[in-house]
């Protein structure tokens, strides 16, 4: 598939995820829900058509899809397996778990790093794009655990900043049996950051928000 048309299928799902979104009934409070799915802790397994609605789901993963593919552009990466898988990958999770506010401060946390070590951000892109999948800590421990939306940033910008030194040392650890290495590396990270938490006594308790069928479940 020529390169053009990569760019034209994929921005045009994020597209119209977002217009599918803005097409479908919200009751009138579409910035209302969008804020509760901006503020939840984003912890496994949160739910966003339930924290929010349908529509703003829809909308959240397609501007977070969105945003994945902007990096790409912008950095002059070749939109290709990696990236393209990095996108989706993105999309698929804004549905529980990623928002626009809790991925950016991991990839701009990456981005210092590169800029440190004098290298170009598409150097580290695809750990950038796949390190989202730590964005729920930000949002749990800026909401969830209400220190405040600085104090997240701070420590995803922490975690962005340590994740392309630490992928590469992981990949010894599977042999090459992970194919998503950065996934395998934020599972690291994410138990490190688990673990000092409830050193602290600060582990809160597993999040069951999801929608079945039209029964919803709360625990």
């Amino acid at each position: 598939m020529k390169h053009k048309w990569r760019w034209i299928i994929t921005i045009g799902y994020m597209l119209i995820l977002i217009i599918i979104g803005l097409c479908w009934p919200s009751g009138g409070k579409f910035w209302d829900s969008y804020w509760r799915i901006l503020t939840a802790s984003g912890v496994l397994i949160t739910d966003y058509f339930v924290v929010g609605t349908i529509s703003v789901a829809l909308v959240n993963a397609g501007l977070v899809g969105l945003i994945g593919l902007a990096l790409i552009y912008f950095s002059k990466t070749t939109l290709s397996g990696p990236t393209i898988a990095a996108v989706y990958t993105m999309a698929g999770f804004a549905l529980f778990g990623k928002t626009p506010i809790n991925i950016w401060p991991i990839i701009l946390g990456v981005a210092i790093c590169a800029w440190l070590k004098k290298e170009h951000f598409r150097t580290y892109i695809v750990v950038a794009l796949f390190g989202t999948a730590l964005g729920p800590v930000v949002s749990q421990i800026a909401f969830g655990l209400e220190f405040g939306y600085i104090f997240g940033v701070l420590i995803g910008l922490i975690i962005g900043f340590i994740l392309p030194g630490l992928a590469p040392h992981v990949l010894h650890n599977h042999q090459g049996f992970s194919l998503y290495n950065v996934g395998f590396t934020c599972g690291i990270v994410g138990i490190f950051i688990t673990a000092h938490l409830k050193l602290r006594g600060l582990t809160p308790g597993l999040e069951m928000i999801w929608e079945k069928e039209e029964i919803k479940h709360r625990t």
